[in-house]
């Protein structure tokens, strides 16, 4: 109860300061959005050393942890903001494709875990560590197409968007949620070889 509640003020927090437009403001040399993911950083860092949540993620069945992951399929949304030419595509192609494969293939990889499948483990193991690049390659176009402080990419449009409600959700909230899920994932298939 206590973990659902503390997603619920974390959604709930990202939701509303999203809808006002705080992550975009600029108050000194970088937006809001930039100083909440480093914070965003350090606090996952801090739980995912938890001993609690390590036993929480152990009682759960490890392809409910795969299998969760299928709401990656929504960076199908990035490719649908790119196709209106609101995004740009260094960021929304890459990254769109990432999470859709990685949400569409959670549901076989689940299901060859629930199997009991002898291969499944270490295919489970490397589609953890592909998501995490996934996440990971997310977040270094997001900062590079981002157009302050600096943009490392120059594109039309910028992806001044993504500091913006609605897709200031996914920096702000799956996205840390999703490397989370994936890490304590990739710990209990390691515990369980």
């Amino acid at each position: 109860m206590i973990i659902l509640g503390i997603l619920a003020v974390w959604y709930g927090l990202v939701y509303f300061l999203g809808k006002a437009g705080f992550w975009a403001q600029n108050p000194l040399f970088f937006p809001f959005i930039v100083f909440s993911f480093i914070v965003l950083f350090f606090t996952l860092k801090f739980l995912y050393r938890l001993p609690i949540l390590q036993k929480i993620a152990d009682s759960i069945p490890v392809h409910w942890l795969v299998g969760i992951q299928v709401f990656r399929f929504m960076g199908i949304g990035f490719l649908s903001f790119y196709s209106l030419g609101l995004i740009p595509g260094e960021f929304a192609i890459p990254t769109g494709w990432g999470d859709v494969f990685v949400g569409i293939t959670a549901v076989p990889v689940a299901f060859l875990l629930w199997m009991k499948q002898s291969f499944a483990k270490q295919l489970a193991i490397w589609w953890n560590y592909l998501g995490i690049a996934d996440l990971c390659l997310a977040i270094i176009l997001g900062i590079a197409t981002f157009p302050r402080p600096f943009q490392m990419l120059s594109t039309t449009p910028d992806n001044e968007l993504i500091a913006l409600f609605p897709l200031v959700m996914v920096p702000l909230f799956a996205v840390p949620l999703s490397l989370l899920l994936h890490l304590f994932t990739l710990k209990v298939l390691k515990q369980k070889s």
